[in-house]
């Protein structure tokens, strides 16, 4: 799940990106994830097709160091957050989005970084 909104300020200068907040949830006990970014779209020539790419960071639940078998191993809570996708704009405002998201600490905390990784098929409308 993502919002994403253009800002009210001029952030031309870093090439104009969108700031979304999202999150993804795991409900058989196995890590959560909320994030903040900026988003970056690339309409690929005149067709309704479009890259998309996102930085940003995450807060993350789950075991820090020395998981039980089947769990990560993530270092801590704060991670880099990554983002890349493939959309296309559809009729009355909707687009779909196959997006590639990674997260992770980059080894900041310690040799524990196994960090977090989902491809999605995101569905959006304009409001």
């Amino acid at each position: 799940m993502e919002l994403i909104y253009t800002p009210p300020l001029d952030l031309s200068l870093l090439g104009s990106p969108r700031l979304a907040l999202g999150g993804t949830f795991n409900f058989r006990g196995y890590e959560n994830m909320v994030h903040a970014n900026a988003l970056w779209k690339l309409p690929v020539f005149t067709t309704p097709v479009y890259l998309e790419g996102g930085l940003g960071g995450a807060l993350v639940t789950g075991y820090l160091h020395n998981p039980p078998p089947g769990f990560r191993a993530l270092g801590c809570h704060t991670m880099f957050y990554f983002e890349a996708g493939i959309g296309v704009e559809l009729p009355a405002g909707w687009t779909a989005t196959l997006t590639d998201e990674h997260s992770s600490t980059a080894w900041l905390c310690g040799p524990d970084n196994d960090g977090l990784n989902s491809i999605a098929l995101q569905i959006g409308h304009k409001f």
